[in-house]
């Protein structure tokens, strides 16, 4: 059984240089977050993929659909390049290796950095696809009034 780190990278489908560098488990937040960084090894320009040394980096938090009732949050340092041709410059993001993620629904084009919540999403997309609309309404609770499951809700 591979460690949370190598559990997921694999989940992320990371190739060198990207790396889990810490996966912390916040069980009183309910939350697992992953931290995500980049080595020093194979820095490109986005522009004209010319090896370029690091500048500096920000960091940005991702947060993903739950699992079993635990936030998923990506936190990611994500390096700037100063390249010679085009200047301070952000590296792109990894992108997953194999199949590419599922389009969201109803034909929706995917945004620019948005495969890692795609890859997470998909399983959760693809079974609600699956189900009629009442299960949804039955799993949250909610009547065919649309509100029985908020408290002192009445309708009108």
């Amino acid at each position: 059984m591979p460690d949370s780190k190598q559990f997921y990278a694999q989940l992320l489908a990371l190739k060198s240089p990207w790396r889990v560098a810490e996966v912390h488990f916040r069980v009183e937040a309910r939350a697992v977050v992953v931290e995500v960084e980049c080595g020093d090894e194979g820095l490109v320009c986005s522009e004209c993929e010319a090896r370029s040394p690091r500048h500096d980096e920000r960091r940005r938090r991702l947060e993903h659909l739950e699992t079993m009732g635990f936030r998923n949050i990506l936190s990611v340092k994500r390096p700037r390049v100063r390249c010679l041709r085009h200047g301070v410059q952000r590296i792109s993001a990894p992108a997953p290796s194999g199949t590419p993620p599922k389009r969201p629904p109803r034909g929706a084009p995917l945004r620019p950095g948005a495969d890692w919540s795609s890859r997470l999403a998909a399983p959760r997309v693809e079974a609600g696809r699956r189900r009629p609309v009442e299960a949804h309404s039955a799993d949250a609770g909610a009547g065919p009034d649309r509100g029985a499951a908020t408290p002192g809700y009445r309708p009108r």
